[in-house]
Formats: C-alpha cells, structure tokens, sequence
C-alpha cells in the first residue's frame, strides 16, 4: 500500500481549524483512547479527521464549533464521552503540531465584512472570520461555489 507523504495529507485538512478537527476526529471511527498521539502516524490521524467531516458533514462540523465558540451549545452536547473528547483533542493538536513542523499556516482568515441586519436599510463594517461568513452562507443552503462568490460580494 502506497503512503501518502505527510504534506499532502495534513495539507487536505489545512483550513480546518482545531475546534472542527476535534469535532471530526470525535465523530469518526477512531478508539476512545488509545496510543499516545505522537505514536500514531500523521496519515492515520488526518484519516480520521476526513472521516469524520464526510460522516458529519463539512456544514455541520463547522455549525457545532461555532455555535460552542458562541456559548450557543455545551461541548456535553457535542460530545458525550469525555474520555474521547479529550483523545480528539490531542490528536488534534499532534496535527496542528505536524502541520506547524513543516510550516503550514494555521492562522484563519479575517477581514472587513460588510453587514445589513435583515430590516435594517444601512451597512457597515465588521472585523469577521471569513470562513465563518463563508460557512453562514452555506448552512442557508448556498453552494460553496455560491458562498465564495457571496463572500467576494460582501468583502469588497
């Protein structure tokens, strides 16, 4: 079985960030607990992370950090077994720590977002993150092609 070079493998998972990799390496198929992450190899954990997100959905996994970044939802809501969340947790960080290694920004995108509340008849500017504008058009149905093109709209 030919392996996957670890750049290309952490580089399919490079804009999620660590609150999403939690949540997709909690839904997939990896043990409760088990080895220590640093003796798990980087493809087998960008593996599950992948797993993960095509089980939940790339919507969902983004919908539940957000809404426990927001205070919306407990993380017991998410994650039911504390023992796993905290091994997703860890693997998590042993793939922030690879891509870091070999010099992956993990840093999300930010940028001035223009903003007209519905029922409002002015705008302005807010300093957002650009995934999670991105993100709120696709969980209104928008395409990610769509939501792109939309995110372009409101950042100009």
């Amino acid at each position: 079985m030919e392996t996957v070079p670890t750049e290309v493998a952490l580089g399919s998972i490079r804009e999620v960030p660590f609150g999403e990799l939690i949540i997709a390496l909690y839904a997939s198929d990896m043990p409760d607990a088990g080895p220590a992450p640093e003796d798990l190899p980087v493809g087998q954990l960008v593996g599950w992370a992948v797993q993960g997100i095509a089980r939940l959905g790339e919507v969902e996994v983004w919908h539940r950090d957000y809404r426990m970044r927001r205070r919306q939802i407990d993380s017991c809501e998410v994650f039911g077994n504390a023992t796993r969340e905290q091994y997703a947790a860890d693997l998590a960080l042993r793939l922030d720590e690879a891509m870091e290694q070999i010099g992956i920004d993990r840093e999300p995108p930010f940028g001035w977002v223009w903003v007209l509340p519905d029922g409002e008849d002015f705008a302005w500017q807010q300093w957002m993150s650009l995934r999670d504008v991105e993100f709120c058009f696709r969980l209104c149905g928008h395409s990610p092609q769509e939501a792109r093109r939309r995110l372009a709209e409101v950042t100009q």
